[in-house]
């Protein structure tokens, strides 16, 4: 939505014009369709924004009457009210899409849902974006090795995060760890 609509003659909202301005557009009636677990997600949603914005603003010394200079900071977790307004009309339009109809037929959606991606691992025509070729095991072999817990994977490929990823002598005390080491490469 900030891509579609980036409004640069708009103000940004602050943490409580946010939940505030979310608030009122959520009483419109457009929204009176929508069930309330919906609405409380969402706003739940809008909440952890505001917090995220109340962060920047506080760890850059940005205040919310707009005197903050240099102006670009007002710029950090920008959020305007056409911006927020759009968002949560997409979220109901989404919503609205999503439900389906009593007596639809779930059970040939659900079994769509399963029986697509298996199609692809069962093909192998899984794609991946700027690689002519991996070599790495896909579809149901790959699958077969997860699920009867092979000792010997064949194309072994994790990713990990640190949870100290600033500290180089704790990375390689967990590389060392992990990582089988031969003694020609020490």
């Amino acid at each position: 939505v900030k891509a579609v609509y980036p409004c640069p003659s708009e103000p940004a909202l602050s943490k409580n014009e946010l939940v505030l301005t979310s608030e009122s557009i959520m009483k419109k009636n457009e929204f009176l369709c929508c069930q309330d677990s919906f609405l409380q997600e969402i706003k739940k949603f809008i909440k952890g924004v505001s917090e995220k914005i109340k962060k920047t603003r506080d760890k850059y010394g940005i205040n919310d009457n707009g005197t903050t200079e240099p102006r670009v900071l007002y710029q950090l977790d920008r959020i305007t009210p056409t911006q927020l307004e759009k968002f949560l009309e997409t979220c109901r339009d989404k919503y609205m899409r999503a439900q389906m109809e009593p007596g639809s037929a779930v059970g040939a959606l659900c079994a769509q849902s399963i029986g697509e991606p298996g199609t692809q691992m069962t093909l192998k025509t899984f794609h991946f974006a700027g690689v002519a070729s991996m070599n790495i095991t896909l579809g149901v072999p790959r699958i077969k090795e997860i699920i009867n817990a092979s000792k010997a994977i064949s194309t072994p490929i994790i990713t990990a995060q640190l949870d100290k990823d600033d500290d180089p002598d704790f990375a390689r005390l967990v590389k060392g760890r992990i990582e089988k080491t031969l003694l020609g490469e020490v």
